[in-house]
């Protein structure tokens, strides 16, 4: 059967697109590819913005600063706007210190992540998506990445009920096996 001159530009059309959409699937930059670039650093110091509901506050709070992450368990989040404050997170125990008001002496208090079981799991998720532990996360998220190697965000949803009343949604950006902003 001969396909008339339209009809073969036609099918060329087809399969053209049809070659270039398998080509995209199969170049599409999947988390298990992100968490493999992730896991390839020991060390990672990523800047932060993490937004604070309260309902005893007029309005949230939002915090800036700097976290810092050393295999296999170390996280420090240094809190710098609107105040200063540092969370050393070595294991299963946290430090809290705050700076002082009015040039005083400042606080500090240790606790132990293992009663405190939403906070551990909250940490959990940034030491691992720091680590690249798609296993670990996907425990308590959903996992949506966006972009491709060189640019992407990697949207983590929580999928248990508890966590989901601390946390709302963590993004994560990045590029070329580093992290940008969480």
């Amino acid at each position: 059967m001969r396909l008339a001159h339209g009809a073969r530009i036609g099918c060329a059309v087809i399969t053209f697109w049809a070659c270039l959409m398998i080509s995209f699937a199969a170049d599409a930059f999947t988390v298990d590819q992100l968490m493999q670039e992730l896991a390839s650093r020991a060390e990672a110091v990523v800047s932060f913005k993490e937004t604070k509901h309260s309902a005893l506050l007029k309005t949230p709070i939002e915090l800036a600063g700097e976290l810092r992450y050393r295999r296999p368990d170390f996280l420090e989040k240094q809190v710098r706007v609107p105040f200063e404050e540092r969370y050393t997170i070595e294991g299963s125990m946290v430090t809290i210190e705050r700076a002082a008001d009015g040039g005083g002496k400042g606080r500090k208090h240790t606790l132990s992540l293992q009663s405190q079981p939403m906070l551990r799991a909250l940490i959990d998720s940034i030491r691992s998506t720091l680590r690249g532990d798609a296993a670990a996360l996907r425990k308590f998220y959903r996992l949506e990445l966006v972009g491709e190697a060189n640019a992407w965000t990697l949207v983590l949803l929580p999928s248990d009920v508890q966590l989901a009343e601390f946390v709302t949604v963590i993004r994560v950006t990045g590029g070329r096996g580093m992290l940008r902003s969480m």
